[in-house]
């Protein structure tokens, strides 16, 4: 079936951003050419900061690892914001090979977490090169989130049409929320509000295609409501799914 695509907030490659940091100063500490003689060969022309990035992007593009460093500076900071990675990891936590190779960016798929089972439907977080992913054994989420938009309260995805939805009259909201979030609510257009049920920092939510649909999500953080968008578009009630 056909999946329409939709926008994810994100933000910049924070962990490559941390790497580039640290390997450059790593590479200025050891590098020979500094206590070198004068007569030494000249010094290769450095990668810009740009340039290393897209190495960086390119070199994990597709895979299911990520470098030991990123990954370890990833989890760490998944587990100050989400209480599913404070926890040991065990067999259970195991995400699909398969699964793993579709999530749009680099992950750490061995440190993949069981958010919870429903109906058949098994959804996973996993830590990845920005933050984490949501990934479902229906096939119908496979979206990343950045930690930093995580921390502030929650982030979103949604999916209109396509693999993995109960018919083609749903459409399913999913997200992760801070570890210190409570009272989770999808705002419908209408304004109505409906409680979310979060198991392990993550929520999945169908809703009918032709209804209200969700339009923001409020949680209470310590500081006060928290609101972030569903992603579900606007003409969302309107569009028609087909199979090919």
């Amino acid at each position: 079936m056909l999946r329409r695509l939709t926008a994810r907030r994100r933000t910049g490659l924070l962990a490559l951003a941390a790497v580039v940091a640290v390997t450059g100063s790593a590479l200025a500490a050891i590098s020979p050419i500094a206590s070198s003689p004068a007569h030494a060969p000249a010094q290769p022309r450095e990668l810009t900061r740009a340039q290393l990035f897209a190495k960086l992007e390119a070199r994990g593009r597709g895979r299911t690892r990520l470098t030991a460093h990123i990954a370890d500076a990833v989890l760490s900071q998944a587990a100050q914001s989400l209480s599913l990675f404070a926890r040991a990891r065990t067999a259970t936590d195991v995400v699909p090979q398969a699964q793993a190779e579709l999530l749009p960016e680099p992950v750490e798929a061995q440190q993949s977490r069981l958010a919870f089972s429903v109906g058949g439907n098994a959804v996973y977080l996993v830590p990845s090169a920005e933050g984490v992913c949501i990934s479902d054994t229906n096939y119908s989420q496979d979206g990343c989130m950045a930690l930093s938009v995580v921390r502030e309260g929650g982030a979103a995805e949604s999916t209109e049409c396509g693999r993995g939805l109960p018919n083609t009259e749903t459409v399913e909201v999913a997200g992760v929320v801070s570890a210190q979030a409570r009272e989770p609510t999808a705002i419908l257009s209408n304004g109505a509000r409906v409680p979310l049920t979060v198991t392990n920092d993550v929520f999945l939510a169908d809703f009918p295609r032709k209804g209200p649909l969700p339009a923001q999500i409020e949680v209470k953080m310590p500081g006060g409501p928290h609101f972030f968008s569903s992603t579900v578009p606007a003409d969302a009630g309107s569009e028609h799914c087909v199979t090919p």
